[in-house]
């Protein structure tokens, strides 16, 4: 389990830990020499100048997970021959990092500023213009508004990849990112450059649909757009057109489609689910939030497309979608090419059809449906399996579940204990979270104990039929595991997870083990 610490490390992994232990040792002379006077030295010539990008960023990236990144390093690990920087969730000397970045980073093509909210307006309008190389920007969670867009569109052409989630975002700045037109309304061809963009991510925006229909409409090779609907934006486009048989309607490159309620209150037209699958035929991801309107014809609409890799459906306050008419179908179609699949809030959802179409998933998120069932009436199975099946076929692929019931509602709602082998037996489970789950019992853990060879996080909520026996199961040599957290477990104590810890210890096992 818990393997003993004796991973042998590459020569290389050995070097960065020994540089990034005795990071302030490389850093001394500089510290002793400039870092009293508190000044920022814009051109410095240091120990870390001769090492290529990729050894730079990792060097930031270790001392960034192990929380000792500071100011200084950032002084010196800035250099010439960095072309990525990630000063996520960096704090007061931001705009000094990026500063330092836009005079000694010439060839910087990726920049990560996610968390980052001390960022002013100034900051982008003195900085982003030198970074005339850059490819990939995120600013994500952060207070960047339109004004940072604008800016991106007349200086950093060859944009590929940008993220603004949870930004202050309007449709004023996509217009600003990929349309030549001023505040005014004036053509102005030093604006809207960024048309190389491939990936756009601008959920949890005040982005509406007209923003939408501008990037779609001027982004041409446009195939990542995370946003709150694609799908009711494509119809707007194009539904009128459709229904009148009107010929060559324009098809899109996108490969994920979204169609939610999240952010505008567009009411859903029907057919709009179709008509999108239709002029996006290489999607290989849809996330879908019931709403009023959307129902199994709807849903059907997406067995025109040919390449599905993850499907997402959750259930909003209008739920007119019901499994056998609506997500069997598509399980049916893409079983054998689906690799990830949600299902969340929904009445109903039948795991023998989830474990019998799709034996390819390595993904899969069950989430606080309100009932499941295992029910497969030997009428409805498939052609191709005229005898039935005795024992339920094993998601053979399986590297994370996610299992989230609502036991203290209703009985139903809790996913059946003998469905469970079938979910937890996969030998190639890596991550298992499982909360409020009154039927995961010790008896059930032991059963697919045997199988979790490969399992490194193990996370339990609310599970109170699980006992410190039950977690003994799991604490052998047996597996890799790395990190156990037991949320509220009403059956274990602190002094179970104390002897826990000792055999740990005991055993050298490198495992970390979270109470509550």
């Amino acid at each position: 389990m818990p393997r003993a610490k004796r991973n042998v490390k590459t020569l290389l992994e050995t070097c960065l830990q020994n540089v990034t232990r005795n990071i302030e040792e490389w850093c001394k002379h500089y510290v002793e020499t400039y870092g009293k006077e508190k000044k920022l030295y814009l051109y410095v010539i240091g120990p870390f100048d001769p090492l290529p990008s990729r050894l730079l960023v990792r060097i930031i990236d270790i001392l960034r997970d192990e929380k000792r990144l500071k100011k200084h390093h950032l002084e010196l690990l800035i250099t010439q021959q960095l072309n990525a920087l990630d000063l996520s969730k960096e704090g007061d000397e931001i705009a000094c990092h990026l500063r330092l970045a836009s005079i000694r980073c010439p060839q910087l093509k990726t920049l990560k500023l996610n968390g980052c909210q001390k960022i002013s307006k100034q900051v982008y309008q003195n900085f982003l213009p030198t970074f005339e190389n850059l490819q990939v920007l995120d600013i994500s969670n952060t207070s960047s508004g339109d004004s940072c867009l604008y800016v991106l569109g007349a200086y950093c052409k060859d944009l590929r990849e940008l993220d603004v989630t949870s930004c202050p975002v309007t449709d004023a700045g996509i217009k600003g990112l990929c349309l030549s037109i001023d505040d005014l309304g004036k053509e102005d061809k030093r604006l809207g450059q960024c048309k190389l963009i491939h990936k756009l991510m601008v959920s949890y925006t005040k982005v509406t649909q007209k923003g939408i229909i501008i990037a779609l409409e001027n982004l041409p090779i446009l195939k990542v757009f995370e946003c709150c609907s694609s799908v009711q934006a494509l119809a707007e486009m194009h539904l009128a057109p459709y229904e009148d048989n009107i010929p060559d309607i324009k098809k899109y490159s996108l490969i994920d489609l979204h169609c939610t309620n999240e952010s505008f209150c567009t009411p859903y037209k029907s057919g709009s689910l179709g008509l999108a699958s239709l002029l996006c035929s290489s999607v290989m991801k849809v996330r879908i939030v019931t709403q009023e309107g959307l129902t199994d014809i709807d849903l059907l609409g997406l067995l025109s497309l040919e390449n599905l890799r993850e499907f997402s459906l959750g259930g909003g306050e209008e739920c007119e979608i019901t499994f056998d008419g609506g997500v069997a179908p598509i399980l049916e179609a893409f079983g054998n090419s689906l690799t990830s699949l949600t299902l969340a809030e929904l009445p109903c959802v039948n795991i023998r059809a989830i474990t019998e179409y799709c034996p390819n998933l390595r993904f899969l998120f069950l989430v606080m449906n309100h009932s499941y069932t295992m029910a497969w009436p030997e009428e409805e199975r498939r052609p191709f399996s005229p005898k039935p099946i005795k024992t339920e076929p094993i998601l053979m692929k399986l590297e994370s579940l996610h299992l989230v019931c609502v036991s203290h509602l209703l009985s139903t709602s809790v996913i059946p204990s003998e469905s469970l082998p079938s979910l937890l037996s996969s030998p190639q489970l890596v991550h298992l979270y499982v909360k409020d789950c009154v039927t995961l019992t010790d008896e059930v853990l032991k059963k697919a104990a045997n199988h979790f060879q490969n399992m490194e996080h193990l996370e339990l909520e609310q599970c109170n039929s699980i006992t410190k026996l039950g977690v003994d199961l799991v604490m052998n040599d047996s597996n890799p595991l790395r990190v156990i957290k037991l949320w509220e477990c009403r059956s274990l104590s602190r002094q179970n997870v104390c002897d826990w810890n000792k055999k740990a210890n005991e055993k050298k096992w490198q495992v970390s083990i979270e109470w509550s």
